[in-house]
């Protein structure tokens, strides 16, 4: 008795363990976990990169201090004191040897990202807000000049080499397509507009938002689509060749930023409603909606008491595209990291789901040898007595 009572004990045990496990995947996984909170800035963060590598993170804000961190540590490595003014645009070189950085005066500055030694400054280069993004050769970079252009400058001299004239208003963020061939801008005329990258001549008009476009990117090489951020709440997803919109993805309030995965399946958006969502860029699916940590009790814009919600003013995928950073109005820098299963040789490697199969496989054991022992134990008991023949 007490033989089959511990066997049955172990099933029961191996069992509940199962459950629990089940239960704990079923409803605590997600495919996207908070990986660090970086506190870079005591107000906003207004821009965020990633180095090519994909090991260090730079921020710009309203400190007017940029910042390079380590990201397997969150250390701060670097602070990039200069600025007057809070900085606008952020960006590493391709080589990560460089940062470069504008401010809201247009003032930009090179910087050393080992040392944080300001090597070069330009005053006069009439350079506004916006993104500044490197060629992926490293040899240009494109930024939003004062009045209603974009311009390309060369790096090694920062002259002005190509305008992109066009815009009916103030140009808001300009980049780069993965090739270098085209450059994409975005404008308070309501539009976004793709250049040819040589010759500055305007090849596609996207129209369709109803308010001022903040941000604009491309996708990878293998996905002809452009997506776009902007105040009308919403974010869009634009065929670079024709200048269609494909797919509309719908916020609360304005979207200050979007970003496309390195692969081209994922935009990634933010802005003022307290989330960064991620959406699949073919069909328009919401595939997240990731709450930016931070929200806190506090005085309102209309003096009221009430909840204070963070918005993500930039986003930024990693070069691997399995992590991305968010630059909110809470001062502090987000990573999220991808808790997607990885793939070895066809199979799935993810340790909440081994963990259960290896239970489900133990209790399987189990059973099997409580029901080798039950028949042992059926077969070794007598049989009936055979009857007593009467006299």
């Amino acid at each position: 008795m007490g033989q089959t009572l511990r066997f049955s004990l172990r099933s029961l045990l191996l069992l509940m363990l199962l459950l629990t496990s089940a239960v704990a995947l079923w409803l605590h996984w997600r495919p996207w976990r908070v990986a660090a909170v970086l506190k870079a800035d005591a107000s906003c963060i207004r821009t965020v990169a990633f180095s090519d590598d994909g090991e260090r993170l730079v921020t710009g804000g309203y400190d007017r201090v940029g910042k390079v961190w380590r990201l397997a540590t969150g250390d701060r490595e670097v602070a990039l004191n200069g600025h007057a003014e809070r900085i606008e645009g952020i960006a590493f070189s391709p080589d990560g040897r460089r940062v470069i950085s504008v401010d809201m005066m247009g003032e930009l500055r090179v910087w050393d990202s080992q040392s944080g030694t300001c090597i070069a400054t330009f005053q006069d280069l009439a350079v506004s807000l916006g993104h500044v993004p490197f060629s992926p050769d490293g040899l240009r970079l494109v930024a939003p000049r004062g009045g209603n252009t974009a311009s390309v400058m060369a790096t090694d001299s920062f002259a002005h080499t190509v305008s992109l004239e066009g815009h009916l208003k103030p140009v808001n963020a300009a980049t780069f397509s993965r090739d270098g061939s085209r450059i994409a801008t975005a404008s308070d005329d309501k539009t976004a507009r793709v250049w040819n990258a040589k010759t500055g001549d305007c090849l596609l008009i996207l129209r369709g938002h109803k308010s001022r476009v903040n941000s604009v990117a491309f996708a990878g090489p293998t996905r002809p689509w452009v997506a776009t951020a902007s105040d009308d709440e919403t974010a869009r997803v634009w065929d670079s060749e024709n200048g269609a919109c494909l797919v509309v993805l719908t916020h609360e309030e304005r979207v200050c930023d979007a970003a496309v995965s390195p692969d081209g399946q994922l935009v990634l958006s933010g802005g003022d409603d307290g989330y960064v969502r991620l959406w699949d860029a073919a069909s328009g699916t919401l595939v997240a909606a990731l709450e930016i940590p931070g929200r806190s009790l506090g005085r309102t814009l209309d003096g009221q008491e009430g909840m204070l919600i963070p918005g993500a003013l930039s986003v930024a995928f990693s070069p691997t595209g399995d992590s991305f950073a968010a630059g909110t109005t809470t001062g502090s820098a987000c990573i999220w990291v991808s808790r997607r299963p990885r793939q070895w040789w066809g199979f799935v490697v993810l340790p909440e789901f081994w963990s259960t199969v290896g239970l489900f496989v133990l209790l399987l054991w189990s059973l099997y040898r409580d029901r080798k022992y039950f028949k042992s134990l059926a077969a070794q008991q007598p049989g009936p007595s055979p009857p007593v023949p009467s006299s």
